[in-house]
């Protein structure tokens, strides 16, 4: 019980009250951003690690909504893509980075062979990559790796879906 209060608190509590807590003072100055941490794991349920990934997807959302929330309050901009659409911001970036496996403690800690690799990068390559980010996307896997993995992971379960489908179909009509 004690892991599940502490992923809890730790990623829905604390990042709520934390996000709340410097937004006004961010708004006030018209500048900054706030960089919140969600994980690939929180995009679909996850067995086992069901309140993990549902804490993740929870971060997640709190930071597409509080994003919005900011460009609401802000200035009219030009839209830089659709230069006859305006857009809203208000200087204040809230940015959502979804990783995958980073060599991490935690990582460690759930296998023995855990090393960097293509796909696993150390702590100081992701954050340099994802840094590198901030005030293009609201929401990134900070990663190339990571997105590519991402994508990959969201066809599969597409496919998945459709093959399940025709299998109900096809058994259906027998």
């Amino acid at each position: 019980m004690e892991l599940i209060w502490n992923q809890i608190n730790i990623n829905i509590a604390a990042t709520s009250v934390m996000t709340r807590m410097v937004l006004p003072d961010l708004e006030a100055k018209g500048r900054g951003a706030i960089i919140n941490i969600s994980s690939v794991g929180g995009s679909s349920p996850q067995p086992m690690i069901e309140v993990y990934a549902g804490s993740k997807a929870y971060v997640d959302y709190l930071s597409l909504g509080m994003s919005g929330q900011c460009a609401r309050k802000g200035t009219q901009i030009k839209n830089q893509i659709h230069l006859n659409d305006y857009v809203w911001f208000s200087g204040v970036t809230i940015q959502d980075i979804t990783p995958a496996y980073v060599v991490t403690d935690m990582a460690k800690a759930h296998g023995e062979h855990v090393k960097e690799s293509f796909f696993m990068p150390n702590p100081i390559r992701y954050s340099s990559h994802a840094l590198s980010t901030l005030g293009f996307s609201n929401k990134t896997c900070g990663y190339w790796t990571h997105s590519l993995q991402m994508a990959l992971g969201n066809l599969f379960c597409k496919l998945n879906h459709l093959v399940i489908k025709m299998i109900f179909k096809i058994l259906s009509e027998n």
